[in-house]
């Protein structure tokens, strides 16, 4: 599994949290309690400079609250890092743990289980313990007496208000089953296409991927909900074709053409993408593996579940070795 996070990741960190046993972070600063808890068995690296403290970004009441619960602290005045683990969950992003960033900041992290990530970030935050210093009773009572002088900026420029929210940002990927098009039957939309290319070559993220489209029509679910963002893997089918021929691998939309009779949706494709399809017969093994049951063909428009679009992207891989 992994997952981006957006908008307000503490939700997510909160809800692993109260599920999770022992927790582990390596994250510069903490102001809040209330955000996230560490307690007994818990370990906590944190900047506890002076400096951080008289300057109110990390918090000493804050942490002296989790000494008392028992989680084992260090302090590290180099650190930037936030990285939390939650049992055999890793998060990594921006986000430090304060109320300023719940409540005013746009914050971005990526979630996972994946042991090729969380194995390394276990040994990461044990290898950073041994390069910090052990916060004990008398480091407590020594931070709890600095005086806190918070940045004038923040003193006289408080936020105006809390941050909006942004449209839902979970990973969205589409299988869908495409055929070859006569373009000669289209002449009279080809302003449309003209204009929706030029605006999706300024969005590519590479030069040397190309710009392809996709026309829909009726009232279907992928016409209604897809939009920019998210990917699709096509079912591809030749011209006057009745079978799909091969599969083509993920590739992300650029942008949304809405016109009340179609939608065009425009997609980015690599050079390597003849290459990296798989044929029909192929696609259809690793798709039962992955948990996709039900029948797919020419006509699908599934929206895939997170685990199936990361595991069929892990099979797919393995398949053209």
């Amino acid at each position: 599994m992994i997952r981006f996070l957006g908008d307000n990741i503490w939700d997510d960190i909160g809800r692993l949290a109260k599920r999770s046993g022992r927790k582990y972070a390596a994250v510069a600063y903490v102001t809040t309690g209330a955000t996230l808890q560490f307690g007994k068995g818990d370990l906590l690296i944190v900047d506890a400079s002076d400096h951080a403290i008289k300057t109110g970004q990390t918090s000493a009441p804050v942490l002296g609250k989790a000494f008392r619960a028992g989680a084992e602290i260090y302090s590290n005045r180099n650190l930037h890092a936030k990285l939390f683990l939650f049992d055999r969950i890793a998060v990594i992003g921006s986000g430090n743990v304060s109320e300023f960033s719940r409540l005013y900041l746009f914050e971005a992290a990526i979630m996972t289980d994946h042991p090729a990530v969380v194995s390394p970030a276990r040994a990461y935050v044990e290898d950073l313990k041994h390069q910090s210093k052990r916060v004990n009773a008398r480091f407590i009572a020594r931070i709890l007496s600095i005086k806190v002088v918070r940045p004038w900026r923040r003193l006289f420029f408080p936020p105006k208000r809390v941050k909006p929210p942004i449209r839902p940002t979970r990973h969205r990927t589409w299988l869908i089953g495409v055929k070859e098009l006569d373009e000669n039957r289209y002449r009279d939309e080809q302003r449309f296409v003209n204009r929706g290319e030029q605006a999706a070559e300024k969005r590519k993220a590479r030069k040397s991927n190309t710009v392809g489209w996709l026309r829909w029509t009726g009232r279907t679910r992928f016409r209604r909900l897809a939009h920019e963002g998210d990917s699709v893997i096509q079912i591809w089918r030749p011209l006057n074709a009745k079978k799909p021929s091969e599969v083509y691998k993920y590739c992300p939309i650029l942008l949304k053409q809405d016109n009340p009779k179609w939608t065009r949706f425009y997609i980015e494709e690599p050079p390597n993408a003849e290459k990296d399809a798989l044929p029909w017969t192929v696609f259809k093994g690793l798709a039962k593996q992955v948990g996709i049951s039900q029948r797919i063909g020419p006509t699908t428009e599934r929206l895939m579940t997170e685990e199936q679009s990361n595991s069929l992207d892990a099979l797919w891989k393995s398949a053209r070795r």
